[in-house]
């Protein structure tokens, strides 16, 4: 059973991970042909799909609070912050006690750092290590979009309509669906052609990725966003949870991303971190 210390150490981690485990990625996957995946009705979704989403050049939420969840056993919470400037960085300031930063995430199309503060000790990798550890396709672009909720496919390097086919589902407006070598995919659709649901599994296991979206609401922008998130992945002996609220943000204001000294943390070894 994990303990809350642990739980409470893992939360930036977990933030990091829930979206990427089942990110699409370099390789280049056998596709399954839908019988509908050229149908002018599934191009005619993607591309309402397409406009409707986020396209902010910044987003900087300034204040969330992040639920975690282990088993259904184990829960932590913590206030935080997260700055996005699209396709460069995302970063994350965990915040658990009045304020104090104790836990930071930085990712980069390149490398992500992990600085945990309690323990002066800093993390830093590639995404290489993550597809060897986990056996996964993982690109920061992906990562960035499920934040962002912007459509994405997993394990494909491009969002075409002929990758998809269209999802037939009482629950929602509209829906696409997809499947290739590695991974089955969902995508469901609010009548605003938003997304609300997204779920994926790799097919030669148990393993599966859900994240919702809820709450849409104003940015001061013409685009809405969703101010609830939750994510969760499961195996058929583990499940994952985490719920990120939004309290305020701010679209397309420049950000200017605090500076990572890194000179003043002890080196940790990535592999020790992730086990």
């Amino acid at each position: 059973m994990v303990g809350r210390d642990n739980i409470q150490f893992r939360l930036p981690l977990l933030l990091i991970l829930l979206p990427i485990l089942f990110s699409g990625g370099c390789k280049s996957l056998q596709k399954v042909n839908f019988a509908s995946a050229n149908d002018k009705n599934t191009a005619l979704i993607v591309e309402k799909t397409l406009s409707s989403e986020p396209h902010f050049r910044y987003l900087d939420i300034k204040k969330m609070s992040l639920k975690v969840n282990l088993n259904n056993q184990n829960e932590y919470n913590s206030p935080a912050n997260c700055k996005i400037i699209t396709d460069s960085a995302i970063h994350i300031s965990v915040q658990p006690f009045f304020g104090l930063e104790m836990f930071v995430a930085r990712l980069t199309p390149d490398t992500f750092i992990f600085i945990d503060k309690t323990k002066n000790t800093c993390y830093q990798s590639d995404y290489a290590f993550l597809n060897s550890k986990f056996n996964l396709d993982m690109s920061y672009n992906t990562i960035q979009s499920i934040i962002m909720n912007q459509l994405f496919a997993a394990g494909e390097t491009q969002i075409l309509p002929a990758i998809f086919g269209n999802l037939n589902d009482k629950n929602s407006a509209a829906g696409l669906q997809y499947e290739n070598e590695k991974y089955t995919g969902k995508v469901k659709l609010t009548p605003e052609f938003r997304i609300s649901e997204v779920e994926v599994n790799i097919k030669s296991g148990a393993e599966k990725f859900n994240v919702s979206y809820s709450g849409f609401g104003d940015t001061g922008k013409a685009t809405s966003f969703p101010f609830n998130l939750d994510f969760k992945v499961s195996n058929s002996y583990r499940a994952f949870g985490l719920n990120i609220n939004i309290l305020r943000l701010i679209a397309d204001e420049t950000i200017t991303l605090p500076e990572l000294n890194l000179n003043k943390y002890q080196k940790g070894n990535i592999s020790t971190l992730i086990k």
